[in-house]
């Protein structure tokens, strides 16, 4: 499985917390994705999935213009949902949020955002949506273009890495990290791979 994560946005470049909320793709994002896109017309792979939300699509769009692929949407390949952070620097939330900011800092997995969710629903449903997508291409290669924090998730969860801790690899924009299943669990092959 090769796991992309979108293009660069504008929020990216604002430390804005993203999650359901959407923000464009910078310009350094549109080239990110034309790089990624020219690389990925040599990549074998037989589905393209990605998340519902803008920033996901507009990658997956300049991947399928090169590689004649239709899009399929999921919208479980969501980001988290941060709620009431969705927008905001930390700066802003610890100054309108404090108390629930520092709740957030705490990094408990059951933590949910007043109007998102915990690690541990985010976890659960990136994994389970993964599971579903395996079962059903078992036997070819897929491409999911997809969010830092669901790969982030992703990854601690088959490697065993406490979902706690701060993470301790960096999620590139518009780079590919291939995913491998032996027919008993994942494992990551390749991360990080820029165009």
């Amino acid at each position: 499985m090769l796991l992309i994560r979108h293009g660069e946005t504008l929020w990216n470049i604002a430390h804005r917390y993203q999650g359901h909320g959407d923000s464009e793709l910078s310009e350094h994002g549109i080239a990110q994705t034309e790089a990624l896109a020219a690389l990925m017309q040599s990549r074998n792979f037989t589905h393209l999935y990605a998340s519902d939300l803008g920033r996901t699509q507009q990658t997956a769009a300049a991947i399928a213009r090169r590689t004649g692929h239709a899009i399929i949407s999921e919208p479980r390949l969501r980001e988290r949902n941060y709620g009431i952070f969705e927008g905001l620097t930390g700066t802003e939330i610890e100054t309108r949020h404090p108390d629930i900011y520092h709740e957030y800092k705490t990094r408990r997995p059951d933590f949910i955002i007043p109007g998102g969710e915990s690690v541990d629903q985010f976890v659960g449903r990136v994994t389970a949506c993964f599971e579903e997508l395996r079962q059903r291409h078992a036997q070819t290669n897929i491409a999911v273009i997809t969010h830092g924090g669901v790969i982030n998730r992703f990854l601690r969860s088959i490697a065993g890495i406490d979902q706690q801790i701060p993470r301790p690899f960096i999620i590139k924009n518009a780079a590919i990290n291939i995913f491998i299943h032996d027919g008993q669990r994942w494992r990551l092959d390749t991360l990080g791979l820029e165009p």
